[in-house]
């Protein structure tokens, strides 16, 4: 505008550039050129006139003192162009009256036309006549008294204050108003260098609208309004039609409007609610007469809100006076009639202007809103706390502006203004945590008709949804309600999956929500949708095996997310599963997974069923469903294991079903069923079906299996001693791969071959510890092999328990495993999982060693299920013949090479032998173990060793030495004669059957291990020459979970309690005067007391082994060898009177005979008798070791004996509980130093209490006596 201002300008003066062209107005300069001597001789002339005009020395004309004035305009404009604001006064002290000279010239020749004019019409041109520009440049013109008034308005404020005594500003808004009537221009072609007539209304509209925003802002310029209620002009201007010609007229009065509001709207609140200016505004907008459009009269509303919204602070009478003449309803109805006549992008910038605004508009208030109590609803979030208002302005406080736009959201159909309707709501939800809150807690209305509205509307009620539950942890149960409603109600297949999908999220974010679902009743709704989904899919579907391609996707996609929601719902909610069966949603559930498009959708939700309590009828349907499907179609039957696999790892309680409604007899008879899918060629129906499909189903039913057992003792004597292992073999050899031979069977190849070299089996090796069948690419292995040796892995894993650890991608590359490592033929422990060969005191003839390697899944290989070892050991007789025998005795010698090692660990050997494996091993290799050129002699022959070692029975010791026997040799024989070749040649027991038995019988020589034990923890690293040492028999604690790691008895003292009077000794120890009554425990023969101490000491001998320490910890649990508890008789009063316990951190022996409350130690297994107790937590594995390992004694000091030393039970003290104080006072040091160095002396006691009680000085002197003690 203000270029346009300076081309008319020129334009006038004819493009002219000389000095006297007049400065655009407002400019100010700094230089110091601005007071020139023309300036100065300027300024000096208009005082000088100004002065005349005040003090006149003759009588003028009134006409003659305004023309006087209307020489000093061009003056005045020249001077204040130059001069800054500040120096206006200082320069013109005679400024304030003369503006208010000029002003009240103005307002006499503006009055003085509109009274000469018959009618408002002639007078508005007359005025504007007046105040337009000229076309010759005339001082006498309105238009320079204008600007001269429009520059004066820019300088200090007592110029708006003569402004106001001059009564400008009500003539300006009278004058606002008449200009409403000003007749069309004439449009006439005139040169261009001549100002045009809208030209000239245009620079006059930009120099009003100018003078009238500076009236607007004026306090005083306001309160002259209110005084002659020219306010109400202003609104009733603002609601008044004119011609299109005459708008900004109009729109003038709607800012001028807005700026009083901002800027001075405090004198005139009153005023406005007394005139009655809003109502009288809304009526004449109502009025049948009313032409205004649509536009229009919305934008009148925008004024009225901008100017409420300023005034909503200081007073509240606007706003009740808006709220009472019944606006918002008005300003709902126009805003949806203006939705009908939509015509471009202008409609969508109003509306969201105008959406924006109503917005704004709810933060408007005078008062707060007083928030709500807690509401009450069924179910809340735990935690839930009512959100506080934050104070940052965007605080609800006008609940009906709030409710209109949830009106017209309702009620709105256009897409653009539903999206800018609710965006805005959104942001007043979102605003503050509070404003829900106060806004009801209630957005029903929205949810009400969410499915009329468009998806991605949709989308963001769902997320501001999310918001109450997520962020305000408040369940929105009015909302919820209408989302049921909608569920069962409506047919509307993308709402529904919004719907779900919203659900699907909440129930995923608090289990609580699952209570509150259920409680409005979404689990009933749910169903009745699946009730749907389900007759879709039987009409649309007649193949269960058929993908589903002809039904609608949506209503697939929904079928799949109502199932997902309901699988959340029912996860571990014992309520909601009772619910869903009651309604038949279980029986549905059942019925959808045949089809194999929703399978494992439908499966989840019946899975979540059977881990609730009442699972059992669902569980056998589950176990049912398995064999109703054709035998060659694996697919359901993998996806319900995998279902089972899932189930049985969660819940003890699932296992224990899984037993009683005979889960073992499905799985097993579901494996027997597939006899003849392994043979080479298969038998049918197994010809069209993937081998590898064949052998994963096969895993999948054995770790069922291995899964169901899993940390259960019933289930796994149930399988024991009914299902049985054996069956399981069984039911294994029918599968084709295996024979039918139960007992190994001599090779057919006669000349002896050594296998134990690692290329003879490595390729058996890699397949087996990967099942990665693409090794096998450069070699022709038969068939059958390859399916044993995937059938051996997995009865070895199910021995180990590890087939969640040994999942094998198939997809994953073989990495071959790394060589150097061998297993010897020896009889030695391994130390770790790695079997390195060991050619010390072996002769040249010795047979060569194995390589062979465990994978990094089985650091520690222990045996779970014996039982399935058994199943191994036979699957080994059963390996079949094929045309290369080769193949075969590798595979053979492999796997009883794996058994070979398994057996290694002292802990196998124990369960294997306690299981009666030897007799397993005497009646399955018979063959191998007489015949000492059978290729699996010598792993045969070492394993039966190892069992016969630690146990060996005698009918089994008797077989062993029949074996291959005819009759027995009678002493008498060896006498008989040498004619009697006949009775010469019976076979004797056989020479290597001997070596084993000596070698059974022989103590093993294990120097070497003591050696390395002694020089690693020797400092000088010198071997030390020791005695040999021998193993006994390894005895174990289980010291897991569920294991047990001590042994106690009862009760070694027990108490005496007579009828009368009794004496207690000082270590339990009680002396009766009458009757004796013995509590419990073991008494003696003779029915006397046992006491504690004894009289004369008491010895405790024991021999330890430990094979591995666990981790050091700040809180390393000791491994307790003998522990004493003394407990009186009915006193819950438990002490320990001596414990005797290794210190892993240093490896130190400790004996206490300080008394420690039970509670104290809170890691100690005790009982509440007096318990003799061998322990050691952390997974420290203790067994029973040789004689050089350290004894303890403890005995009565009276007792003298060398071979026991005398250790008084008052004689010491708790030494490691008192070097692990000792550590916590060390540790202290550098935190004291560090503080004490900084504070004063006085600020010690001050910042540390306790120092008084600070025993750094008790410390040193136990250490200084203790280091001289051990000198000593």
């Amino acid at each position: 505008m203000n270029k346009l201002f300076k081309t008319l300008i020129q334009k006038r003066d004819g493009g002219s550039s000389s000095s006297t062209t007049i400065p655009t107005e407002g400019v100010t300069s700094n230089n110091n050129t601005s007071t020139s001597p023309d300036i100065l001789l300027t300024l000096t002339h208009l005082r000088k006139v100004f002065y005349e005009y005040q003090h006149p020395k003759i009588q003028w004309t009134q006409q003659d003192k305004h023309d006087r004035l209307y020489l000093t305009l061009p003056m005045v404009i020249k001077v204040l162009s130059v001069l800054t604001n500040n120096e206006w006064e200082v320069r013109f002290p005679e400024l304030s009256d003369y503006t208010f000279t000029l002003a009240k010239l103005l307002v006499y020749e503006i009055r003085m036309r509109a009274d000469k004019e018959p009618n408002p019409c002639a007078a508005s041109q007359a005025i504007i006549e007046y105040l337009e520009i000229n076309d010759e440049t005339n001082s006498l013109s309105g238009w320079s008294l204008l600007r001269a008034l429009k520059l004066l308005s820019t300088g200090p404020n007592f110029i708006m204050d003569k402004f106001s005594q001059a009564s400008l500003p009500s003539t300006f808004v009278k004058c606002l108003y008449l200009f409403f009537d000003l007749p069309e221009i004439l449009i006439t072609h005139l040169n261009n260098d001549i100002i045009s007539p809208k030209e000239k209304r245009i620079l006059l509209e930009q120099i009003f609208f100018q003078l009238l925003s500076r009236i607007a802002m004026s306090n005083s310029c306001v309160d002259e309004l209110t005084r002659r209620d020219d306010l109400l002009l202003l609104f009733n201007a603002i609601s008044s039609n004119c011609p299109e010609r005459n708008k900004p007229w109009r729109i003038q009065a709607s800012e001028m409007l807005i700026l009083i509001g901002k800027h001075s709207l405090q004198p005139a609140i009153q005023c406005i609610h007394n005139a009655r200016c809003i109502s009288q505004c809304v009526d004449n907008l109502r009025r049948a007469t009313c032409d205004l459009s649509l536009m229009d009269i919305a934008r009148v509303y925008e004024t009225l809100i901008c100017l409420l919204i300023e005034s909503a602070p200081l007073s509240s009478s606007l706003m009740d006076d808006f709220r009472l003449a019944h606006c918002y309803v008005h300003m709902k109805d126009i805003v949806l009639r203006l939705e009908n006549e939509w015509i471009n992008d202008e409609s969508e910038k109003f509306f969201a202007r105008f959406i924006t605004l109503l917005g704004d508009f709810t933060y408007a208030g005078h008062n707060e809103l007083k928030l709500p109590g807690r509401p009450e609803t069924i179910i809340d979030i735990p935690n839930f706390i009512m959100p506080q208002p934050k104070k940052t302005g965007f605080i609800v406080r006008n609940i009906s502006a709030f409710t209109i736009l949830q009106s017209i959201f309702q009620q709105s159909t256009h897409p653009l203004l539903i999206n800018i309707v609710f965006d805005t709501i959104s942001s007043i939800i979102l605003a503050d945590n509070a404003n829900y809150f106060l806004c009801g807690e209630n957005l029903s209305p929205i949810t009400e008709i969410l499915y009329h509205k468009p998806n991605d509307v949709q989308l963001k009620i769902y997320d501001l949804l999310e918001f109450i539950v997520f962020q305000l942890k408040y369940i929105p149960h009015r909302e919820l309600v209408n989302l049921s409603i909608m569920l069962k109600s409506q047919n509307c297949v993308q709402s529904h999956k919004n719907c779900v999908k919203y659900l699907i999220h909440i129930l995923k974010f608090h289990n609580v929500l699952k209570d509150a679902l259920r409680e409005l009743g979404f689990i009933e709704v749910l169903i009745a949708r699946l009730h749907h989904f389900a007759t879709l899919l039987k009409e649309s579907i007649q193949d269960p095996n058929d993908k589903g391609d002809n039904m609608d996707p949506d209503e697939k996609e929904l079928g799949f997310m109502i199932m997902e929601a309901l699988a959340l719902l029912l996860s571990h909610n014992q309520k909601n599963a009772k619910i869903f069966r009651e309604h038949g949603g279980a029986r549905l559930a059942h019925n959808i997974i045949p089809y194999r498009l929703c399978r494992v959708a439908a499966l989840t939700v019946v899975l979540h069923l059977v881990l609730c309590t009442g699972g059992e009828d669902d569980t056998g349907t589950l176990l049912g469903l398995i064999h109703t499907a054709k035998l060659e179609e694996l697919e359901m039957k993998s996806v319900i294991l995998k279902g089972f696999l899932y189930i049985l790892r969660e819940s003890h309680r699932t296992r224990t079903v899984f037993r009683k409604v005979g889960g073992f007899v499905y799985i097993v008879s579901l494996l027997i069923s597939m006899e003849g899918c392994l043979a080479v060629p298969p038998k049918n129906p197994w010809a069209t079906v993937s081998r590898h499909e064949i052998l994963s189903i096969i895993r999948l039913i054995l770790n069922t299996l291995t899964v169901a057992m899993r940390f259960e003792p019933g289930n796994a004597r149930l399988f024991e001693n009914e299902v049985r292992w054996q069956s399981l073999s069984d039911a294994i050899k029918l599968l084709g791969c295996f024979t039918n031979e139960t007992r190994l069977t001599d090779s057919v190849i006669l000349s002896k071959f050594d296998y134990a070299p690692k290329h003879n089996y490595e390729i058996f090796e890699q397949l087996f510890y990967s099942l990665d069948e693409r090794i096998m690419s450069s070699t022709d292995l038969p068939l059958e092999l390859v399916n044993a040796c995937h059938i051996a892995r997995c009865f070895h894993d199910i021995a180990l328990d590890c087939i969640d650890k040994s999942f094998v991608n198939p997809n994953l590359k073989y990495e071959p495993i790394k060589h150097g490592t061998s297993i010897d033929n020896s009889d030695d422990p391994a130390p770790s999982p790695v079997f390195r060969s060991n050619t010390l005191n072996m002769s040249s003839t010795t047979r060569t060693s194995a390589t062979f390697t465990f994978p990094s899944y089985m650091d520690e290989p222990i045996i779970v299920y014996p039982g399935a070892v058994v199943c191994f050991l036979q699957i080994i007789s059963c390996i079949p013949r094929t045309a290369d025998e080769q193949y075969s005795n590798r595979l053979q010698y492999f796997l009883m090479l794996t058994l070979k090692n398994l057996l290694k660990y002292d802990r196998n050997l124990q369960i294997m032998a306690t299981y009666g494996f030897s007799q397993h091993i005497l009646y399955i290799c018979e063959i191998a173990l007489q015949n000492e050129n059978h290729h699996l002699h010598t792993s045969v022959e070492y394993i039966f060793e190892r069992l016969a070692t630690f146990i060996l029975p005698v009918r089994t010791l008797r077989q062993f030495l029949r074996m291959g026997i005819d009759s027995i040799m009678s002493p008498t024989l060896y006498m008989t004669s040498s004619k009697d070749a006949s009775l010469i040649n019976k076979p004797f027991v056989p020479l290597n059957r001997i070596k084993c038995l000596v070698s059974m019988t022989t103590l093993r020589d294990i120097r070497r291990e003591t050696q390395t034990l002694l020089s690693s923890n020797s400092p000088t690293g010198i071997l030390s020459n020791t005695s040999s040492m021998v193993f006994p028999s390894f005895v174990e604690f289980n010291m897991g979970i569920e294991g047990f790691g001590a042994l106690l008895l009862p009760c070694i003292s027990p108490q005496s309690i007579s009828s009368s009077s009794n004496v207690v000794g000082n270590f339990g120890m009680v002396a009766m005067t009458n009757e004796i009554v013995l509590q419990g425990g073991m008494t003696l023969t003779n029915g006397g007391e046992r006491p504690f101490p004894p009289q004369y000491g008491m010895t405790y001998s024991t021999w330890f082994y430990v094979e591995k320490f666990g981790p050091i910890k700040d809180n390393i649990h000791p491994i307790r060898l003998l522990t004493i508890i003394r407990h009186t008789f009915n006193r819950e009063d438990y002490r320990f009177v001596l414990q005797i316990y290794i210190h892993p951190k240093d490896k130190s022996l400790l004996v206490s005979t300080q008394e420690h409350p039970f509670q104290a130690i809170a890691t100690t297994t005790g009982s509440s008798a007096t318990s003799t107790t061998t322990t050691h937590p952390s997974a420290t594995r203790a067994t029973t070791t040789s004689p050089s390992a350290t004894r303890v004694a403890t005995t009565d000091p009276s007792s003298t004996s060398d071979d026991h030393p005398i250790v008084s039970p008052t004689a010491f003290l708790d030494e490691g509980i008192q070097q692990d104080k000792n550590d916590r006072l060390y540790s202290t040091l550098p935190m004291i130093i560090k503080v004490l160095s900084v504070l004063s002396n006085n600020e010690w006691e001050e910042y540390f209490p306790e120092l008084s009680e600070y025993t750094l000085a008790k410390l040193l002197v136990y250490e200084i006596h203790l280091c001289a003690d051990k000198e000593i």
